[in-house]
């Protein structure tokens, strides 16, 4: 598991920085380019957060997450690749790396997490023996 947060972590600071660079390339302003990765690596995890509670309690996962994690790890690797669109395709391709890993790295740690249930307190009485 600490290899999945670190390769997330990884990836989620060099995403973030592609992103940042772009944004202030584009003209943005500062105090906005540094919200533009966090809101698309955010709909990322508000996303898989959602997956896990419904996965938790047994319930049908929204469409609106289906949507919500595929648009934001579409717009993320939008962004790193057109950040290193000018490098030509080599730096295209590691551009891409950061949110391919990021959310593969995420949605692994997700699926971990979705599939660590605890035990019930009826599941633990009917083992016990006195």
């Amino acid at each position: 598991m600490a290899v999945l947060l670190g390769v997330a972590g990884a990836a989620a600071y060099v995403s973030y920085h592609h992103f940042y660079g772009l944004a202030i390339a584009l003209g943005e302003r500062h105090d906005m380019a540094i919200l533009y990765p966090a809101m698309s690596d955010g709909v990322i995890v508000m996303a898989s957060l959602v997956m896990v509670y419904c996965s938790r309690r047994r319930l049908r996962v929204p469409v609106l997450a289906w949507v919500a994690l595929s648009l934001g790890g579409a717009v993320t690797l939008a962004a790193n690749v057109a950040r290193g669109w000018s490098g030509g395709l080599g730096s295209r391709l590691v551009s891409a790396l950061a949110p391919l890993a990021f959310a593969g790295a995420y949605e692994l740690l997700m699926w971990i997490v979705r599939n660590t249930r605890r035990p019930s307190i009826e599941t633990l009485a009917e083992g016990h023996v006195c």
